[in-house]
């Protein structure tokens, strides 16, 4: 995670998961994040951009904004998603100077009908490497 936090710093860190839904780092409903730096290989996301999921996600509506995600390794995964759970919005992301060695995916923006909220102004630029797939968009996300 991190959840409901603000002004988080994440750098300088060996993320390493295995296993189906291991995700590398989650923020959720958290504002001013900076993740740099770090090496993240995961058996799922290796970020996973949340901000509340459903009808509790809309209740509590709080947003996920600012988050600057730069100069990343980033190995086995999904590289870095926006989404599934976005009923509080996700705004202000910025994805950039990273590595994909080994990750399936450069950009992944998932939700589902019924999850609210959404995404904007999110930026991602100067993506290098190896990718299966450079962009995916899934709108029928069940996990």
């Amino acid at each position: 995670m991190p959840a409901f936090c603000n002004n988080v710093r994440m750098t300088g860190m060996d993320v390493v998961t295995e296993g189906a839904n291991t995700d590398g780092v989650d923020p959720d409903s958290t504002w001013n994040m900076y993740i740099a730096e770090n090496t993240i290989s995961s058996g799922d996301d290796c970020v996973a951009i949340k901000a509340g999921r459903d009808w509790s996600g809309r209740m509590v509506n709080i947003s996920t904004r600012n988050i600057l995600i730069e100069k990343n390794d980033f190995q086995a995964g999904h590289g870095v998603s926006i989404g599934s759970e976005t009923s509080g919005w996700i705004e202000d992301v910025v994805i950039r100077d990273s590595n994909m060695s080994g990750t399936d995916r450069a950009v992944r923006i998932k939700s589902a009908r019924g999850r609210g909220g959404g995404a904007r102004n999110i930026t991602y630029e100067n993506m290098q490497g190896e990718v299966d797939e450079a962009i995916s968009l899934t709108l029928n996300c069940e996990s």
